[in-house]
């Protein structure tokens, strides 16, 4: 079996088994293979900096070499069938991952609405074009989240 393969069964298992009640342990699914991840420039270490957080408990995410979804599925009771891909906001520096990104997942299940958190590349590996590598994450993302539409 293809390691892409088993990567779509793991994807759509949990998908479909996950309750969304398990709030405090999400799962949380690689977008690529670890030893896939494209187009990484060789000193991408030397950027890496801390996750932060705030007095008021907002997340910062400032590295990202691996990227995932955290998986926050809508209850059975409440779920309207919609899904969405959520790329927190930060520049291509950060992620602000609780305020743009949990919350609005939280917000979405409160409505129905299953949603992706994206932690997508940062910082940013290139200043001309910093948008490359986080756009391949999204589109990434969004491709899985579709194939696996009906778990």
């Amino acid at each position: 079996m293809k390691l892409s393969s088993l990567f779509y069964l793991l994807f759509a298992v949990l998908l479909f088994v996950w309750p969304a009640s398990a709030q405090d342990t999400l799962p949380e699914l690689a977008l690529w293979p670890e030893s896939l991840v494209p187009d990484e420039p060789d000193d991408i270490e030397k950027r890496k900096k801390p996750t932060t957080t705030d007095k008021t408990g907002k997340m910062r995410i400032a590295y990202v070499d691996n990227p995932t979804l955290t998986v926050y599925r809508a209850s059975e009771k409440n779920a309207n069938g919609a899904a969405v891909v959520i790329c927190p906001g930060g520049g291509y520096n950060i992620l602000a991952w609780t305020h743009e990104g949990t919350e609005i997942a939280e917000w979405l299940n409160s409505i129905g609405v299953s949603a992706f958190v994206l932690k997508y590349r940062v910082p940013r590996r290139d200043p001309v074009t910093p948008h490359v590598l986080p756009l391949q994450d999204a589109q990434r993302a969004i491709r899985l989240v579709r194939s696996n539409a009906e778990e």
